[in-house]
């Protein structure tokens, strides 16, 4: 592994947004609702996991305070089923109590560092590299589990697996954050990572393959401009894949080439989760207006359109190739930079999107979500 990470606005921009996202109770307030958490107020509960750990700013989190709070609400009498998906947040609760107490600002000062320290990328380099002493798993799981996450998610997946390291006796290393991130955020981060770390080859790539004035950003079928809103991205929270991946019991590959099995594992028409109808393809016929970097519906003030750039464009044999479920009905293939009009989503989402048929109708699907040009390209000449 390249020991020099790429160091992006990423890591300044997110320290940033943690500390306005965690407002600091005083002391008074914490422990009013410490104690009406333990008595099993199910909201008490919810907020003191939030402050505790799930959205504890960089190094501040209490892993340990967490579990307790949660256990002893429970045992109180508040209810599991009131809470989402406890099971899996009360098992990284355990695995990173097991390596509690953690000062990050004491390792932060002790190895020189600042104080805004990306503490993922740290657990990436004490998983894989010398940098600490030898690899040291056990570093890197307390440093996830004292890090901010790009989603409650992504950090899970990540303890998950650096844990398995250090109770099993596997060999440390091979810790990668971008096989964990997920949610928009995360999605981007990685894309923001690989990208800068390959600018020059990137721009050369474009130069070399685009084959229409750079002027010509938008995705135009059959003389329609196809509007940013029928681009599905990532949630910020990933619910969206979530939820498919819940109903139709997909593997990790369905977060970054969700295409695979869409129209196949997967349909392309909506499911519906929660009461709320969500879609990673869009039928053509609603797709069709105005776009690329011109938002659609001016004037309607409710509803963000945001933009897209294309930076890449194949045609049919390619597109099939990609999507071999949809040989005879896949008709084009583009790579975007897409921005969802959200004022939060501080980075725009970088996917491919295809035009495909079945069943009578066109679809825009989403292939690939957040995969950086030069890996699409290689899926592209070797599928």
């Amino acid at each position: 592994m390249d020991s020099a990470f790429v160091k992006t606005r990423f890591k300044i921009t997110l320290f940033v947004a943690c500390s306005m996202i965690v407002a600091p109770f005083s002391s008074a307030a914490e422990r009013t609702n410490y104690e009406a958490a333990r008595a099993g107020d199910a909201v008490a509960i919810e907020k003191a996991l939030d402050e505790l750990f799930r959205y504890a700013a960089p190094g501040q989190a209490d892993p340990s305070t967490a579990l307790a709070v949660l256990r002893e609400g429970l045992a109180a009498g508040a209810k599991r089923s009131a809470f989402y998906e406890l099971d899996e947040l009360e098992a990284t609760l355990e695995r990173c109590a097991q390596v509690s107490p953690f000062d990050a600002l004491e390792f932060t000062n002790e190895h020189f560092l600042n104080a805004d320290a990306n503490l993922w990328e740290l657990a990436e380099e004490a998983s894989n590299t010398d940098r600490f002493g030898s690899p040291n798993s056990r570093l890197a799981l307390q440093l996830i589990c004292h890090s901010w996450p790009f989603s409650p998610a992504s950090r899970s997946s990540a303890i998950e697996y650096i844990y398995r390291a250090v109770t099993q006796g596997v060999s440390p290393g091979g810790f990668n954050i971008c096989d964990h991130v997920t949610g928009k955020l995360g999605a981007s981060y990685c894309s923001q990572r690989r990208t800068e770390a390959r600018e020059i080859e990137l721009k050369e790539i474009e130069q070399a393959t685009q084959s229409m004035p750079v002027s010509d950003t938008s995705w135009s079928i059959r003389g329609e401009k196809i509007t940013p809103r029928c681009m599905a991205t990532e949630w910020q929270s990933s619910d969206n894949f979530k939820a498919y991946r819940n109903q139709f019991d997909l593997p990790d590959t369905f977060r970054r080439h969700p295409g695979r099995f869409l129209g196949r594992e997967a349909p392309l028409t909506p499911i519906v989760e929660w009461d709320v109808e969500i879609a990673l393809a869009h039928r053509l016929a609603d797709c069709e207006g105005s776009g690329g970097d011109s938002p659609v519906d001016e004037g309607v003030e409710s509803e963000p359109v945001g933009s897209y750039k294309v930076l890449r464009r194949w045609g049919e044999r390619e597109c099939e190739r990609v999507l071999p479920q949809f040989i005879g009905g896949c008709y084009s293939l583009v790579y975007v930079e897409v921005w969802d009009g959200d004022p939060y989503n501080l980075w725009p989402s970088y996917n491919s999107y295809a035009h495909v048929s079945s069943e009578g109708d066109d679809y825009i699907l989403l292939v690939t979500n957040g995969m950086n040009l030069p890996d699409l390209e290689s899926l592209v000449s070797s599928e």
